[in-house]
């Protein structure tokens, strides 16, 4: 996964690789994360499906090579891109 964010004057890119986003890594930070939200839970989530969104993911990136999860502008030269 890239992660890029870019302001006026800087760029930062992040790359994470997606068997740490979509593992049990990511998982365990998705379900502390979202303890306090209401109206959000992820507590039946296992890492069964977190492996099948995985797979998921790999035969989208095979049919759509150029695929981008996110794609946010603003106006005053600001963006952020996800792209798996």
């Amino acid at each position: 996964m890239k992660i890029s964010v870019k302001d006026e004057k800087n760029k930062l890119v992040f790359l994470v690789p997606n068997w740490i986003a979509f593992g049990s890594l990511g998982l365990s930070l998705l379900k502390k994360t979202s303890a306090g939200i209401k109206h959000v839970d992820f507590s039946s989530l296992t890492s069964k499906n977190m492996s099948e969104i995985r797979r998921c993911i790999g035969h989208m990136k095979k049919i759509h090579k150029d695929w981008c999860l996110v794609d946010v502008y603003d106006p005053n030269d600001a963006s952020v891109k996800i792209e798996l």
